[in-house]
């Protein structure tokens, strides 16, 4: 009675370790079809990536917008303390405008003088 039940625990062990294999390997796929399924001739990534691109490089700013952006301007001006400072301040100029651009409903709502 014994051999019975323990061969019977021993087999619906292997079968549950079995099966989380079989959705292991299951959703491993799905995902891999997801992620190279194309539209037309272009993997759906590159299409978000460029929208996004499109997005973070619209308006006149001239300050860097991606990590790589920042990389290079700062490799460039590594050694010129002075025109690193200069152009953060630049910079930060740039982008307390563009905050400014973005908001000024808001600051009318707050300031209730702004709009006399």
């Amino acid at each position: 009675m014994i051999n019975i039940i323990s061969g019977a625990i021993t087999r619906v062990s292997s079968l549950l370790k079995a099966l989380q294999v079989k959705r292991f390997l299951a959703a491993v796929l799905v995902g891999f079809i997801l992620l190279s399924t194309t539209v037309g001739s272009e993997p759906v990534g590159r299409d978000v990536t460029k929208k996004v691109d499109k997005i973070i490089h619209q308006g006149d700013s001239d300050r860097p917008k991606t990590t790589g952006e920042w990389n290079r301007e700062a490799r460039a001006t590594e050694d010129a303390p002075g025109k690193r400072a200069a152009r953060i301040g630049e910079e930060t100029k740039e982008a307390v405008k563009d905050w400014a651009g973005l908001y000024p409903d808001v600051a009318k709502r707050t300031i209730p003088g702004v709009g006399d």
